[in-house]
């Protein structure tokens, strides 16, 4: 069905909108614009390179320390990650926003939208960090109530039943 679709929309573009066909002269850019794309791209390779590395180094060594490691390190990158995702979807929209301006020479709306950026970014990381402690709070809290009570069932995560952190 895909490919029947792809090949009637071929045929549409070729007969009704030529303008849509590219020719040679849309693929001639310069040299200035493959040597900038080149030098972004490869600056972005290495750093995503160097932090996938730097996950399975810790993967590797936290493997090693036992499934209730795995668990709770599991969880808590769960948690970080959901936490990132409004500063990650920030992060994106900007660079999209930026670079679609800075090819409109708009350099006054770059400016802004950094700087807007900038701010509703620092003030989630300020949410973020706040919402951390208070979390770290609860937990350690629910431990030592739980540590008093003489709870035969300590937190945690157990094998042979289905008693997962409460």
């Amino acid at each position: 069905a895909q490919g029947i679709s792809v090949i009637l929309c071929v045929i549409y573009i070729y007969l009704k909108t030529k303008i849509l066909i590219p020719d040679k002269r849309h693929f001639n850019v310069g040299k200035e614009l493959y040597k900038e794309l080149l030098g972004q791209g490869l600056s972005m390779g290495l750093m995503m390179a160097i932090v996938s590395s730097g996950t399975v180094i810790l993967q590797t060594t936290i493997n090693g320390l036992g499934y209730l490691t795995i668990a709770g390190h599991t969880a808590a990158r769960k948690l970080n990650s959901f936490c990132m995702m409004p500063i990650v979807a920030m992060s994106q929209s900007v660079s999209t926003f930026v670079s679609q301006n800075k090819g409109a020479n708009q350099g006054e709306r770059i400016r802004k939208s950094i700087y807007y950026s900038v701010m509703l970014t620092s003030n989630l990381i300020a949410i973020e960090k706040t919402c951390r402690r208070v979390s770290i709070r609860q937990v350690s809290t629910s431990l030592t109530i739980q540590r008093y009570n003489f709870n035969p069932r300590p937190c945690g995560v157990h094998k042979n039943d289905n008693y997962i952190i409460p």
